[in-house]
């Protein structure tokens, strides 16, 4: 719900806004025919202005442009290439050897009962664990 809400006021902005579409928009036509002429701006301002947008093509596109980056200017100070990454996505939560990692990590810290619902496939066990242990993806170590 909140993101179709961000959706809509950020596509408003990019129909209303002069720097955008304007206040006479091209027809499908003219942008057709301005692509067949390799006059790409307008696609251009489409993914920046989708950059900002969660989940987007545009958005995903930005964050590995960012990894890479971030790889170039490592290898540029000398520290080398990076050697392990660990990407979770959202299927984390279902991935049973996390989960009984997570459910041993409960056990030693004396929580029985919480690393049997782990083990139960309690998905608001998997997500309190992956906060207290730190895996969530703001709160992840850098």
């Amino acid at each position: 719900m909140l993101q179709r809400h961000v959706n809509n006021t950020q596509g408003n902005y990019f129909y209303k806004n002069d720097n955008f579409l304007g206040r006479n928009p091209p027809t499908v036509e003219q942008l057709q025919q301005q692509m067949r002429k390799g006059d790409f701006s307008y696609l251009g301002k489409l993914r920046y202005l989708a950059k900002g947008i969660r989940g987007s093509d545009s958005f995903w596109r930005g964050k590995t442009a960012e990894l890479e980056s971030w790889i170039d200017y490592h290898i540029g100070m000398g520290h080398g290439p990076p050697t392990h990454f660990t990407t979770l996505s959202c299927a984390e939560n279902w991935w049973p050897d996390l989960r009984r990692l997570l459910a041993d990590l409960e056990r030693q810290a004396g929580n029985h009962s919480h690393a049997q619902l782990l083990l139960d496939d309690d998905f608001k066990a998997m997500c309190s664990s992956a906060k207290r242990f730190n895996l969530s993806a703001r709160g992840a170590p850098s």
